[in-house]
């Protein structure tokens, strides 16, 4: 009787096995489940400059000097997203009635980054070290301290500058960055430290060495109330354009990318590139003493007659923003990203007529070494010669184009300008700077004057709006674009990239990269 349930164990046991197995076997063949590769933070960045020849702000030209002493120095002004001067080491200021002085009371409690505290002498030391630069042309910041007469300390904090005229008095003029006077004996000593000058500055990071000549840090300024917790390590390499194929590598993990072919430089590669308007504007300029275009109705034709969407697209593969102005794209807080003569041939034929100019015929000079420009001259000839002008393009070398436009002979030259960060235009437009397109006009010279003096923003940008206004009657230069740079950043990048032209690294005190790390064998 009990041979019967022994038979019943047997299966049962059975069954548990042949089902166990059969549970492996369907495991088996199931795809593993995917696990998340381990993640980890790192709070070191990698950025890449060109060889600078010093990193003295004083006396360097090179770019990427300019954009790291942002990080290192602090202005006595800085510029805000309109490109307004507001205060950063500065705590008050006040002019006089005739706008001939400037004074200045310094934050209290400011610290160089060896323990020093910010002085007046400092603010001295620093504008007459930038003047004894610009007296052999040697510093970026010529045209900021030019309308400087005198610097007086009158207390530990309090600064009073002189100006030899009231139209170079402006507060933008001020953003350059504030040296400590305590590290060199004279300015000109400052002056002659180049190649082993070392920064010590107030700004957001320090200046730390490398081990080698092409590798230094920047850590958080430990003397600021909130220093970066991050480092931006900072490399030298052959060319800037080019560091985005060691994205892969992890050698590099942000550049600047100003080419407007910069999309193809990426190709396939996860990377993110952040757009933002240039200080680069693509013009036309009109020459005002051609009997072809001395006509302002004439000038409107033309640019009504361009479609500046197709030049963007077809010349600089749509890294570029339509602008009304001259000035930089929302200047001031005034929307201006809009085309002032919006493309309507029609319109354009209408006003030929009404300027009662017959047949016209003229010449667009253009540098034939640029490519983007080249296609460009190509497609407003043919957008000239819809509205009935018989245009001629002018291909010159650079030198020819520049002999060109130094004579007179042209009627219309494609080209293009890098404004300074103080956006003073008068070099190009004011009466009294002889500008290359023979153009005068009184009424603006005044405005563009009052611009640069010692007025608040609302005041300027009121100005700014009537000096818009004759510029885009006259039509001088008819702003064909705007062209923008691109930060290029792996998609593993975290923080704010929030760049302008005259400050790339903005946001970087927030920049962090997430690292996926493979999964360890076994």
């Amino acid at each position: 009787m009990k041979q019967p349930l022994r038979g019943t164990l047997l299966l049962l046991v059975f069954f548990v096995v042949f089902l166990s197995g059969c549970a492996d076997a369907v495991g088996f063949l199931l795809p593993e489940k995917e696990t998340e590769p381990e993640r980890v933070t790192s709070y070191e960045i990698t950025i890449p400059i060109e060889k600078v020849r010093t990193l003295n702000p004083v006396v360097s030209k090179d770019e990427d000097t300019y954009y790291l002493s942002r990080l290192l120095y602090d202005g006595l002004f800085t510029l805000d997203e309109d490109l307004a001067a507001e205060p950063l080491l500065v705590e008050t200021f006040s002019y006089s009635e005739d706008s001939l002085t400037l004074t200045m009371t310094l934050k209290e409690s400011i610290l160089w980054q060896d323990g020093t505290p910010l002085s007046g002498n400092d603010v001295k030391f620093s504008i007459e070290a930038y003047q004894a630069a610009a007296a052999s042309n040697l510093t970026l910041y010529n045209s900021h301290v030019e309308g400087v007469k005198s610097v007086r300390v009158t207390a530990d904090k309090t600064v009073v500058v002189t100006f030899k005229d009231p139209n170079h008095a402006a507060k933008e003029n001020f953003i350059f960055p504030i040296l400590p006077s305590h590290l060199h004996r004279r300015p000109a000593d400052l002056v002659k430290d180049i190649e082993g000058f070392i920064p010590v500055g107030t700004g957001l990071y320090r200046y730390e060495p490398g081990e080698s000549g092409d590798k230094f840090s920047l850590k958080g300024n430990t003397y600021r109330e909130s220093a970066p917790t991050n480092v931006l390590n900072v490399k030298v390499i052959p060319g800037k354009e080019e560091a985005v194929n060691l994205f892969t590598t992890g050698e590099i993990n942000m550049t600047l990318l100003k080419t407007v072919n910069r999309e193809t430089l990426v190709g396939t590669m996860e990377v993110d590139i952040i757009a933002f308007p240039s200080n680069e504007a693509e013009v036309l300029g009109f020459n005002s003493r051609s009997e072809a275009v001395r006509d302002p109705l004439v000038r409107q034709a033309i640019a009504t007659a361009i479609n500046n969407e197709a030049l963007i697209e077809s010349c600089y593969f749509n890294n570029g923003v339509l602008n009304d102005s001259l000035y930089f794209p929302g200047y001031l807080g005034i929307d201006s990203q809009k085309d002032a003569y919006p493309f309507d041939p029609e319109f354009a034929k209408k006003l030929l007529k009404k300027a009662e100019v017959g047949t016209l015929s003229l010449d667009i000079v253009v540098n034939q070494n640029d490519p983007s420009r080249v296609l460009g001259g190509q497609l407003i000839k043919g957008d000239l010669e819809r509205i009935g002008i018989n245009a001629n393009l002018v291909e010159l070398n650079w030198t020819e184009y520049v002999e060109a436009l130094g004579k007179g002979n042209y009627d219309i030259y494609l080209g293009g300008f890098r404004f300074r960060d103080t956006y003073d235009l008068r070099p190009i437009l004011h009466s009294s700077y002889a500008p290359v397109t023979g153009y005068s006009n009184t009424s603006l010279d005044v405005l563009l004057d009052k611009i640069q003096s010692g007025i608040d923003k609302e005041a300027k940008a009121s100005l700014y709006r009537s000096a818009r206004e004759i510029l885009n009657t006259d039509l001088p230069y008819y702003t064909l674009l705007y062209k923008t740079y691109g930060i290029a950043v792996p998609t593993t990048f975290e923080g704010k990239v929030e760049p302008k032209f005259f400050d790339i690294y903005n946001g970087c005190e927030s920049w962090s990269l997430e690292i996926y790390l493979d999964k360890e064998p076994g």
